[in-house]
């Protein structure tokens, strides 16, 4: 069985292998994350942007 030792005693290396023991690592983000409503107005939303997007093959690729 080890002795108790206080973390202030310790030395400095002592501390962090302590203190990077108690630490873990998320697997997910821990913050709640909730869907926005599609009814909802989004000011930072673009507005024009679905006339902007490129369709892929359109009308006039097969014509030529």
């Amino acid at each position: 069985m080890t002795k108790f030792i206080p973390r202030e005693k310790r030395s400095r290396k002592a501390r962090r292998e302590l203190d990077l023991q108690g630490r873990t690592t998320w697997s997910f983000p821990p913050t709640t994350r909730r869907i926005e409503s599609a009814k909802a107005y989004n000011r930072k939303k673009k507005s024009h942007a679905r006339f902007f997007e490129d369709p892929g093959v359109g009308f006039f690729d097969t014509c030529a």
